[in-house]
């Protein structure tokens, strides 16, 4: 068979089949001339099952596939598929010699300690497939990944240095109470659990061969848009009186807010940073926590009146209402 014909045949194949990347139908052919078909079943269902049977192989922090339980506006539990971050890191580390070999040079570059801990970062977006002018688009998502500060940002650049640990559709989490807000705590909490791994006090042991390794970390940063800050933070934004969460005394000048403060201690088109008084954590989770605890005594019209002055909307089972995430989370510092 001359070459022409030969290269008629490959592209007839090529096209016969679902897209898929030149570079990747070439690894693909490459690998079965050089290895073979795998034995067994060959449709997606077996494609399926093998991936299944990988997510549910046991590491010391369980399998990479596990569930959290969370509740839902009409109070009854959710289950919500995660990407065990622990696992997922362990996995990594034992089965992928290029990230093995660079998280360990950089661990050894720059040891954790208990007192000098690495930082995780998370990264939460929603993702829309499909049209994204459509009025029901029920294939979006939203993706929460994470990955450590200390990685460098040559490596953050990448999204191999990323770990995904939720993929979950945006009507499923929008059905929760509080939403996003409440699953971004629960992961959180993955990372930090005060009854299992706690890579703040506890760290975990990452293996090299017979050498090993203690990793510390603590919460450095949250990378977000504004639709997630107010997702998660339940920020109003810029439609509140108050609307910065970071700043005490700022205010905007439509509200008339200003004008009926006789203390002369809130502000208006502020133009300098030293004219801002900040906000700290605490002054944060305590607006929260007020406008919770007036939820049951304001009717409807004095509550909205209390969210829009304050600049905070109110979500039973939201990120700052969650006392156990006191400890763990600095909403000012990340």
């Amino acid at each position: 068979m001359d070459r022409p014909t030969k290269l008629a045949k490959l592209n007839a194949l090529r096209r016969s089949l679902p897209h898929c990347s030149a570079s990747a139908f070439g690894a693909i052919l490459g690998a079965i001339s050089k290895d073979g078909l795998p034995e067994g079943p060959l449709d997606r269902n077996a494609l399926r099952a093998a991936r299944n049977q990988q997510n549910l192989e046991d590491t010391p922090f369980g399998p990479t596939l596990q569930t959290i339980d969370l509740v839902g506006k009409d109070g009854v539990a959710k289950s919500i598929p995660i990407a065990h971050p622990l696992a997922a890191l362990w996995k990594a580390v034992s089965d992928c010699p290029p990230f093995s070999t660079y998280m360990r040079d950089v661990l050894i570059e720059n040891p954790p300690s208990l007192d000098a801990p690495w930082h995780l970062v998370l990264y939460s977006d929603e993702v829309t497939p499909g049209n994204p002018l459509s009025t029901a688009n029920k294939r979006k998502f939203q993706a929460i990944y994470w990955s450590f500060l200390e990685l460098g940002g040559h490596a953050l650049s990448k999204e191999e240095a990323w770990f995904c640990v939720v993929a979950e559709y945006s009507n499923t989490v929008n059905a929760l109470s509080a939403g996003l807000s409440q699953l971004v705590g629960s992961v959180v909490k993955l990372f930090l659990d005060p009854d299992g791994t706690n890579l703040a006090t506890t760290g975990m042991l990452l293996q090299w061969g017979d050498a090993s390794i203690r990793l510390w970390a603590v919460l450095g940063g949250v990378i977000q848009d504004g639709g997630a800050h107010k997702s998660v933070w339940h920020s109003r934004g810029d439609a509140a009186s108050r609307y910065c969460l970071l700043c005490k005394n700022l205010f905007t000048e439509e509200s008339k807010i200003c004008d009926e403060d006789g203390t002369h201690l809130l502000s208006c088109n502020c133009l300098k940073l030293s004219d801002l008084v900040p906000a700290t954590s605490r002054d944060i989770r305590a607006v929260a926590r007020y406008i919770e605890a007036q939820h049951s005594v304001l009717n409807i019209e004095q509550f909205r009146e209390l969210q829009q002055a304050l600049g905070m909307t109110h979500h039973p089972h939201g990120l700052l209402l969650d006392r156990a995430l006191d400890t763990m989370l600095d909403p000012v510092d990340i």
